[in-house]
This record gives structure tokens, C-alpha cells and sequence, in this order.
């Protein structure tokens, strides 16, 4: 019988994650400003004595359609996301898509976390630091542990 890759219990709480939304926002955005530049070159056509009046339009099609290509390349490559983990008695049930994985509690060596904070109103250096979950696995060669919390 396989394994189970899921943690069985729907009752145990789920913390999702999800990553890349902006950057494919922002790739999406190139995508079609510069793309639309690139295959309408002659609309606002420059008036009187501009140096863009002597720019030909196939250049500027292929600056424009160029900058449009890797516009759609950086959104492709952040495609966006859901990470999903759930802790229970066995130990850290990840999930991402169809990819998932449960890490027993005999693999972790340390776990630390971190409480979300708000940067200091006096100070304009200080920035705000989000809330975080480390965890140490163990390796085949460790070193003793020594753990600053």
C-alpha cells in the first residue's frame, strides 16, 4: 500500500503561501504595453522637429517587440504559486500543486520562529520584519548544534 503524501486529517489547520503574483503582474504589464508598441509602430506619430520623426518604425517594432519577449519570458518563469503546510503529530505536511512531501519530526534537528513586529515609529532605518518558521533538517554529517534564538 503507498504511502500517504497528504495529511489525512481536514481538521488540522492549513497555512497557505503563495508566491510570484507581482512579478507575473508586472511581466503580464510588459508583456502587452510593449507588445502593442511593438505591432502598432505608427500610432503617435511624432509632429514637427523630433529626432524620433528619422527613427524607422521596423527599429522601433523590434526594440519594442524585444523588451514584449522578455516581458512574457520573466512572467512565464513566475508563474504564481500556492504553497500549502500543515503540522501534525508525524510532522511538517508540505504541499505545492501536485508536488508534496511530509518531513517527520526525526528529520528536523531545530525549529525556530519568528514573531511579526512593526517597525519603530522613531526610528527611520527600522523596517518591518514578517513572521517566520526555520526549520533545520538533519544531515548524514552534522556538527554539533549550537542554536542563538
Amino acid at each position: 500500500m503507498p504511502e500517504q503524501t497528504w495529511s489525512p486529517d481536514p481538521a488540522t489547520p492549513v497555512v497557505e503561501y503563495r508566491t510570484g503574483r507581482w512579478a507575473f503582474i508586472g511581466g503580464l504589464a510588459l508583456f502587452v504595453l510593449f507588445g502593442l508598441a511593438a505591432v502598432f509602430p505608427d500610432v503617435g506619430n511624432p509632429s514637427g522637429s523630433s529626432r524620433a520623426k528619422n527613427l524607422d518604425p521596423a527599429a522601433g517594432s523590434i526594440l519594442f517587440g524585444a523588451v514584449a519577449l522578455s516581458g512574457l519570458m520573466f512572467m512565464v518563469g513566475s508563474v504564481p504559486r500556492v504553497h500549502r503546510f500543515v503540522v501534525d503529530h508525524r510532522g511538517l505536511w508540505w504541499r505545492a500543486g501536485r508536488k508534496s512531501d511530509l518531513i517527520a519530526w526525526e528529520e528536523v534537528r531545530a525549529v525556530r520562529g519568528q514573531e511579526p513586529r512593526s517597525p519603530v515609529k522613531d526610528d527611520p532605518n527600522s523596517k518591518p520584519v514578517r513572521s517566520a518558521l526555520v526549520f533545520t533538517p538533519r544531515t548524514a554529517i552534522s556538527r554539533p548544534a549550537t542554536a542563538h534564538w
